[in-house]
C-alpha cells in the first residue's frame, strides 16, 4: 500500500525490493536503476535513511557548534518528503533516551516530554506540509547525541542523528583559594564569590541552619557569596561553592578558606583568703 508522499515514502516493490521494480512500475530494469541510484544520491545527500527501504544511509551524523550560553540552536532535519502523513509520529531523543520533542497528529505532545526540556524546544508549525523536522533548542548546555525518529503505526519510516557540541562545556575548571579572617564573636563574615551574570538558575546541613544567607538577585549580578552569621572557631576551615548546570554538570568552584580568630580573655578570680582556725582545748 503506497502512501501518497512520493519518492522518500513509497513502499518496497516486488522486483528485488526495489521500489522502482520494474514488476511495479512497468518501467525498464535500466531506467528504474537509475531512478534508484539518483534518489540514495539525494538521500545521502540530506544525510537520513529511510528505514522501510533501506537506502539512503547517508553520513552517520551531522555535527552542530554552538558556544556555551547561546540563547538556542537549531538541530537539522530536512527531509524529501511534502505533505507527510498527519497520522506521523515524530520523536526527538537524547543520548540517555530522554524524550526531548514529541509531535503527533498535528500537534506537540508536551505532556510526554521529559521534564529537562519542558518549554525549551520547537518545531515548525507546518513541518507536516514541508518535511523540515528540524528542532530549535532552546539555552543548550550539554554536548552530546540527538536523534530524531518518524514513526507511522508503529513502524519506523526515517531517522536522523545530529551531534550537538557545546563549545566550553566540560573545560577544566581552576580552582583559587582565598583567605578570609574574622575575630571570633563577629556578627557576620562574608564568604566571596563573584562570577559572570549568565548562570542559569542542595539541602543544608542542621548545623548551618537559619545561619547563612545569599543575595536574591545572584543570578542577574553573578555575586554568589554567602553571609555565614555567627562565626566561631568551629567554624575555622575551607568552604567550596560549586556551581551546576541541570544535568549536574560542574561549571564553576570557588575555594574560600575562613579563619575564625579566637579573642584571648583574661581570667580574674578573687583573692583566696586563708584564715587561722583556733584548735579545740584538748
Amino acid at each position: 500500500m503506497s502512501l501518497g508522499l512520493g519518492t522518500p515514502w513509497d513502499p518496497p516493490g516486488r522486483a528485488g525490493g526495489s521500489v522502482w521494480g520494474e514488476g511495479s512500475l512497468g518501467i525498464s530494469a535500466q531506467t528504474a536503476a537509475s531512478a534508484t541510484r539518483s534518489r540514495t544520491k539525494r538521500m545521502k545527500m540530506d544525510g537520513w535513511m529511510d528505514i522501510r527501504s533501506g537506502e539512503g544511509a547517508g553520513p552517520a551524523e551531522i555535527q552542530v557548534e554552538v558556544d556555551s550560553g547561546a540563547k538556542s540552536v537549531q538541530l537539522p532535519f530536512k527531509t524529501r518528503a511534502a505533505d507527510l502523513p498527519e497520522d506521523v509520529r515524530v520523536v526527538w531523543t537524547d543520548r540517555n533516551y530522554k524524550k526531548v520533542h514529541v509531535y503527533q497528529n498535528g500537534s506537540d505532545r508536551p505532556e510526554e516530554q521529559d521534564e529537562f526540556y519542558r518549554d525549551r524546544t520547537e518545531m515548525k508549525e507546518d513541518l507536516l506540509q514541508t518535511g523540515d523536522l528540524s528542532l530549535i533548542l532552546k539555552q543548550p548546555t550539554d554536548t552530546g547525541k540527538y536523534s530524531c525518529t518518524v514513526y507511522r503505526e508503529r513502524k519506523t519510516l526515517m531517522k536522523k542523528q545530529v551531534k550537538l557540541k557545546v563549545k566550553g562545556h566540560g573545560m577544566k575548571i581552576k580552582v583559587r583559594v582565598c583567605q578570609v579572617e574574622v575575630d571570633s564573636g563577629a556578627k557576620s563574615v562574608q564568604l566571596p564569590f563573584k562570577t559572570t551574570a549568565d548562570l542559569p538558575a542542595r539541602q543544608q546541613d542542621e548545623f548551618y541552619r537559619d545561619r547563612t544567607e545569599m543575595k536574591e538577585d545572584l543570578l542577574q549580578t553573578g555575586d554568589l557569596s554567602l553571609i555565614l552569621k555567627h562565626p566561631t572557631d568551629t567554624d575555622t576551615g575551607k568552604y567550596s561553592c560549586t556551581v551546576y548546570n541541570r544535568e549536574g554538570n560542574i561549571l564553576r568552584r570557588k575555594t574560600v578558606e575562613l579563619k575564625v580568630k579566637v579573642q584571648s580573655t583574661n581570667l580574674q578570680f578573687p583573692p583566696l583568703s586563708l584564715e587561722k582556725t583556733q584548735s579545740a582545748p584538748l
